[in-house]
């Protein structure tokens, strides 16, 4: 089976690679690094603090999240990566994947779509879908 982790859940599948035993990682706009996490550490700060769409996490959320050393399991990977990044991330910057996904060890493929944001619209979603099928089928 395959991992799959979207935003936050780009990490949260980094570290659970090792439990489960998947045989490849598909992510979608992954908050990798840890300069990604002090920024939402800063908002977390603020009283009552809520973002998109009513979604919310709390200081705690957020330290422990931060916590989880992206760097420290990034050598370790040894499985094929799959990850999509909209070229105008407005949360994730996708220079901050670029940067991310050097410390990996093993076989990344890394596609840029053009034109989307953090919420991918419904094509691009579509696009997501088929593409990681086909690589799928080529990597495993």
């Amino acid at each position: 089976y395959v991992l799959f982790g979207s935003s936050f859940g780009g990490k949260t599948a980094f570290h659970a690679i090792d439990r489960l035993n998947p045989e490849a990682l598909i992510l979608q706009k992954p908050v990798l690094l840890e300069r990604n996490s002090e920024r939402y550490e800063r908002l977390a700060e603020e009283d009552n603090w809520e973002r998109y769409g009513g979604k919310s996490w709390g200081k705690e959320f957020v330290k422990a999240f931060r916590a989880q050393d992206f760097g420290k399991i990034a050598e370790e990977i040894d499985i094929p990566v799959l990850i999509f990044h909209g070229s105008e991330d407005d949360i994730i910057d996708f220079g901050d994947t670029v940067d991310a996904v050097k410390d990996l060890e093993t076989d990344v493929t890394l596609r840029k779509l053009q034109g989307e944001k953090h919420s991918f619209s419904d094509e691009a979603q579509e696009k997501v879908k088929d593409e990681s099928f086909r690589w799928l089928e080529n990597e495993l």
